[in-house]
């Protein structure tokens, strides 16, 4: 869902490849009407736990956020318990649906040689999910 009027909303999700000790990390920042500003998929090469890992991405979104100089009103995550224990001032809230988007590009993150970034745009496998995630058109 896009955020209010005028605002940024970042969506920050993990994956885990245990058998490669592996964590993808998936970054989608979008406006107000869902069009997409700006996103990353990262690899990092470490197994750590899930709760880590959502951690991690939280702090590798805002990070991202930053060098590319939009700054989300909200982040998202899947990740209930990392959301509880980091969140201090709101900012970051959780939602178990989140972002399937962003859940597509932590996957993708898996694989990627060194972190890959799309400015206006997201990789093309994950395009209809944000297309299907977009408010309709009058």
């Amino acid at each position: 869902m896009p955020p209010e009027s005028e605002n940024f909303k970042l969506n920050v999700d993990a994956a885990i490849d245990k058998d490669r000790g592996r964590v993808g990390i998936g970054l989608i920042i979008r406006d107000c009407n869902g069009e997409v500003l700006a996103s990353c998929a990262q690899r990092i090469d470490d197994f750590c736990t899930p709760m880590v890992a959502e951690a991690v991405a939280i702090l590798r979104g805002l990070m991202f956020a930053r060098e590319v100089g939009i700054w989300p009103q909200v982040v998202e995550s899947d990740a209930k318990a990392v959301v509880d224990l980091v969140n201090c001032d709101g900012l970051i809230c959780s939602d178990m649906d989140a972002d399937r988007a962003a859940h597509s590009i932590a996957k993708l993150g898996l694989h990627v040689v060194s972190d890959c970034v799309w400015l206006q745009e997201c990789p093309p496998c994950v395009t209809p999910i944000v297309l299907g995630d977009c408010p309709p058109l009058m």
